[in-house]
């Protein structure tokens, strides 16, 4: 049984360090794209300030940004939910982990209680063989 539960913990600590790494990668990737935005940004706004830009080739990079805010948007939503995901795995793995040290305890203290009936039955046995002895004699 304490394997099985054990068994059970291991499985929900890997489910555990899959969600990480995949918050991780999103978190990554988030950062990148908010990079990526900033620098696209940045760059058109130069170009307008240096230079005269097309209101077509403006109003495509802006279609582009527009684009670009969707897709952060969208990992953010994707990150939340791997997140809360993470949270419940987590909540999860630490009931697994708390059943697997009760059964643990439980099985140390009917082990505990067997030796000492183990114990106290020789105890016994031996008292009866020598109250035979003497009874024999």
């Amino acid at each position: 049984m304490s394997a099985v539960l054990r068994s059970e913990e291991q499985a929900v600590a890997t489910t555990v360090a899959e969600y990480s790494a995949l918050l991780d990668a999103g978190m990554s990737k988030y950062t990148q794209l908010n990079a990526y935005f900033s620098e696209y940004l940045e760059a058109m706004r130069s170009a307008q300030g240096s230079a005269k830009i097309d209101p077509a080739e403006r109003t495509r990079k802006q279609l582009f940004l527009n684009r670009l805010q969707s897709v952060i948007e969208q990992q953010q939503r994707e990150n939340a939910a791997i997140e809360q995901r993470l949270v419940q795995a987590r909540e999860v793995w630490v009931e697994a982990r708390h059943r697997t040290q009760n059964m643990n305890n439980s099985l140390q203290e009917v082990v505990r209680l067997q030796r000492q009936e183990a114990f106290r039955r020789q105890e016994a046995q031996t008292e009866e063989e020598i109250m035979q002895r003497q009874n024999y004699l």
